[in-house]
């Protein structure tokens, strides 16, 4: 068999095989795979080329993820997997990202702890990333590296909370203590700040 025409496309190269079409292909493969017109290929050889495409489509993919924000292994690996990659490519293409560096899920979790503290509590905060596939060891190191003060971070959720709500009785207080245990906020640092609570909420009632 022989490559006799190589043809570029808008984002591949469409490559044919004895006058006709057998695949496309990126501009890392052709280079890295040697692909030129009038090669000489087997059928083994032209798998390889498959294989060696189907990786760098994953990689590029990840990659292009990543660009938007951090992401977990397990995330990249779903989303890779959902895309119909094979599940040995997306593994492969994940391993050689977090041997790169740009895939740990420590840095990730100190990333996601930074970004969300002042939003939600401890709780919340760990069940978000054991749902992002972070194991409890890598949770628990972050946060004894991250300075979280969960009952500065309820006060300004209950500040935030009755800039847009009304509280004129015990039953739009109940709902202020739901908001926060959605949040994360643990009982016992509601049952702290309950005295907060009120005293807040009185001074909301007196300003509408």
């Amino acid at each position: 068999m022989r490559i006799t025409k190589v043809k570029k496309g808008k984002k591949r190269y469409n490559i044919y095989i004895n006058n006709e079409f057998s695949l496309a292909v990126g501009e890392e493969t052709l280079l890295k795979m040697d692909i030129y017109e009038g090669k000489g290929v087997e059928e083994g050889e032209l798998e390889k080329i498959r294989e060696f495409e189907e990786n760098v489509r994953a990689k590029d993919y990840a990659l292009n993820l990543l660009s938007y924000r951090p992401r977990t292994r397990r995330e990249l690996l779903r989303r890779l997997k959902k895309k119909k990659f094979a599940p040995d490519v997306a593994e492969e293409s994940v391993s050689r990202l977090e041997r790169s560096g740009l895939v740990n899920d420590y840095d990730f979790t100190i990333y996601f702890l930074e970004t969300f503290k002042d939003r939600r509590g401890i709780y919340r905060l760990k069940n978000d990333l054991f749902r992002l596939g972070v194991d409890g060891d890598t949770i628990d190191r972050a946060l004894a590296d991250v300075s979280i003060d969960e009952r500065e971070t309820a006060r300004k959720l209950i500040d935030r909370w009755l800039r847009t709500h009304r509280t004129r009785d015990e039953k739009t207080r109940r709902r202020l203590v739901n908001y926060l245990a959605q949040r994360g906020i643990s009982w016992s640092t509601i049952s702290d700040l309950h005295d907060y609570i009120k005293t807040r909420a009185a001074d909301n009632r007196s300003t509408n």
